[in-house]
């Protein structure tokens, strides 16, 4: 219903592209399991451009809504399959996440305290494919916890707590949820030195996935530091906890070990 509704409010908000300009409409279809998104480019092959819808003065704007094209061809994308009206060209977020340029992430435009939805725009057998990242949830909160696409330092991109997609090689892996009807109730608030263990602020632990195996650890918050001050938070953590790997050699956030009351601090955050 949320989807939906962000739709409907989006379609009275974005013009359609230039009439003049050549374009074609996507149908977003579902991620085919572990499916490679890293297509190679292959020479003379039409190339992606992201570029910025401008004002009539042509100067870019920080806030401007951001366009697809392929060769000469706008991208546009169905949003719903049975609605040939509910069509768009104009995203608030889009990023080449590979090397060869042959996979964009998108998000449209946040409207109205809705999060837009995110898709990904992929190089599939010589032709563009767009493809939705979607996971059906049933959590209670997942108005406050479903954010579209953020940053993961700078070389990955959470998308609503469900996927970590690779800004370098457009690798894809599943985040495993706590609960598996529910995305995962709570902000990505840590993650380890060698980024292959998220750490998610969850209700009264620190909820602990390592994606490349989906080995998972909570670790209950012990510390009566509301978890709304995260600055307090973090300090309790870089004082009484670190990371450490166990025998698959997987980090996990866990009670910092002591001898004689000192502290190992060598693996400290």
């Amino acid at each position: 219903m949320n989807r939906i509704c962000y739709i409907l409010l989006l379609v009275g908000i974005i013009t359609s592209c230039n009439k003049s300009e050549h374009a074609e409409v996507y149908v977003p279809r579902l991620l085919k399991g572990e499916e490679d998104l890293n297509v190679r480019y292959k020479e003379g092959e039409a190339k992606f451009t992201i570029f910025n819808f401008v004002k009539e003065d042509k100067k870019q704007r920080v806030g401007d809504l951001i366009g697809i094209r392929y060769g000469d061809t706008l991208i546009r994308i169905q949003a719903d399959p049975n609605d040939k009206t509910l069509i768009h060209d104009h995203f608030g977020f889009a990023q080449f996440v590979n090397t060869d340029k042959t996979c964009i992430l998108v998000q449209m435009p946040n409207e109205k305290g809705l999060i837009g939805p995110t898709y990904i725009i992929a190089l599939k057998n010589g032709k563009p494919e767009v493809i939705n990242p979607y996971m059906a949830s049933t959590g209670k909160n997942d108005l406050k916890f479903t954010r579209g696409v953020s940053n993961v330092g700078k070389s990955a991109y959470l998308i609503n707590n469900d996927y970590l997609l690779s800004a370098v090689n457009a690798k894809l892996y599943t985040i495993k949820r706590q609960n598996p009807d529910e995305r995962i109730q709570g902000y990505l608030f840590l993650k380890s030195s060698d980024n292959e263990t998220l750490v998610f602020l969850v209700n009264g632990a620190f909820y602990q996935v390592h994606y490349p195996s989906g080995e998972t650890y909570t670790l209950p918050i012990t510390s009566k530091i509301a978890q709304d001050d995260s600055r307090g938070l973090y300090k309790w953590i870089q004082d009484n906890y670190t990371w450490i790997r166990n025998s698959k050699n997987i980090s996990f956030l866990l009670p910092a070990p002591t001898d004689d009351g000192i502290k190992d601090m060598r693996r400290k955050i």
